[in-house]
């Protein structure tokens, strides 16, 4: 049974919340193997940002959430080097979907955005971090889907995926840091749909070519 904690939380603090919590979770599981997914509601429509970033953008609302977000990943990223995470820990940044042009956002150079069939509704970006593992400046241009993060994740953490139904993903650990078993993995989604969809990602591009050396503590 789920416990309401809260009702119409003020949104303009909610990306600093998130942070907290996020940095709080790692703290306390930096001893054991850890999974962090965190799903940013920013920039979802209507944007709110705090009173460090409201109006300070070049790019309006949608951009004042943006540059919290990017604020926010920064903040989580001191965390793990702080606890001697960094190199341990693979981290994934990434959306859901392109952006909503009528409500600020910018696919450029993509054509069209969310609710569309173009490409800037379906093609977004996929960061992947993971020092000793991906060299730094790498790119690829493999199409993956985020449906491939499942089995991909449950591989670097030495484990087998689920053998009681059909797997839509697949292993793309080759482009994603190679073979060693993962301590923990943080997951960042940068939020321009739904709260209803919060536990849905669709499409996304892995930018990261990796060697098949090194070792993750964690995954976010």
């Amino acid at each position: 049974m789920e416990k309401v904690i809260e009702e119409e939380p003020d949104q303009r603090l909610i990306t600093q919340r998130y942070t907290r919590e996020a940095i709080a979770f790692i703290v306390r599981n930096k001893a054991r193997p850890f999974f962090l997914y965190l799903p940013h509601t920013m920039p979802h429509w209507p944007q709110y940002s705090s009173e460090r970033f409201a109006g300070k953008s070049a790019n309006g609302k949608w951009g004042d959430a943006a540059e919290e977000i990017d604020w926010s990943t920064g903040e989580i990223l001191k965390a793990l080097m702080a606890n001697d995470l960094d190199e341990k820990t693979m981290v994934i940044f990434m959306s859901d979907n392109g952006g909503a042009l009528r409500h600020g956002a910018s696919n450029k150079p993509l054509k069209g955005g969310k609710g569309s069939t173009w490409e800037g509704g379906h093609r977004v970006p996929f960061v992947v971090r993971w020092p000793g593992a991906i060299p730094a400046g790498t790119s690829s241009d493999a199409m993956v889907t985020s449906m491939d993060l499942l089995p991909t994740l449950v591989k670097l953490a030495g484990a087998k995926p689920p053998g009681d139904r059909k797997i839509d993903g697949k292993d793309i650990s080759p482009q994603a840091g190679g073979g060693d078993a993962a301590q923990g993995v943080l997951l960042l989604c940068a939020r321009p749909t739904s709260r209803r969809s919060q536990r849905r990602l669709k499409a996304g591009f892995h930018p990261g070519q990796a060697d098949a050396q090194g070792r993750a503590g964690g995954a976010i």
